[in-house]
């Protein structure tokens, strides 16, 4: 699916293998930061990883 969109919007999109949290920022704005859950302290919390747009599978008589 990250593939997909990157090639849809034509730009890097970011997904992660752990779960996400939105955290207000510091500051007057409405603006909220992206983190990852630390659940289980001894485990990593996820890794990110970079979908770039031409990286999306391609099949015969598919178009994106």
């Amino acid at each position: 699916m990250p593939r997909l969109l990157a090639d849809l919007a034509q730009i890097r999109v970011w997904s992660t293998d752990g779960q996400l949290r939105l955290l207000p920022a510091a500051g007057p704005s409405n603006a909220r930061l992206v983190t990852l859950v630390d659940r289980r302290p001894a485990l990593h919390n996820g890794v990110w990883f970079p979908s770039d747009p031409g990286m999306a599978p391609r099949s015969p008589g598919r178009q994106v």
